[in-house]
């Protein structure tokens, strides 16, 4: 956990309190941060191009499975990890929680 927080601060995502108190918070609003801007801190590799280059001889099959599969897939990621802040899952847990509270009274 510590490596990973780490890793967070480095990327200006967290901070650390020093003191009795100590911990980490979130550095900025947690609207402005995304699910990609963490995972991007956390895997550079994750969420980046993907190519068939070695695997396959084919030429025109690499350009399909690279141009039909691999950039609209990568793409789509992208676009859904960019459209989900730190806030929203907050919001979603705190709702989640909220309901299951009601169906076990």
């Amino acid at each position: 956990l510590e490596q990973i927080l780490m890793v967070l601060r480095r990327a200006n995502l967290v901070r650390n309190l020093k003191g009795w108190k100590g911990g980490y918070i979130i550095a900025k609003p947690a609207k402005q941060i995304t699910l990609r801007t963490v995972i991007d801190a956390l895997d550079r590799t994750i969420l980046a191009d993907v190519t068939v280059q070695e695997l396959i001889d084919d030429v025109a099959l690499k350009e399909i499975i690279n141009h039909s599969l691999w950039n609209p897939m990568t793409s789509y990621l992208r676009k859904f990890c960019d459209s989900i802040t730190l806030f929203d899952l907050i919001e979603q847990y705190h709702l989640f929680r909220k309901n299951t509270k009601k169906t076990m009274h």
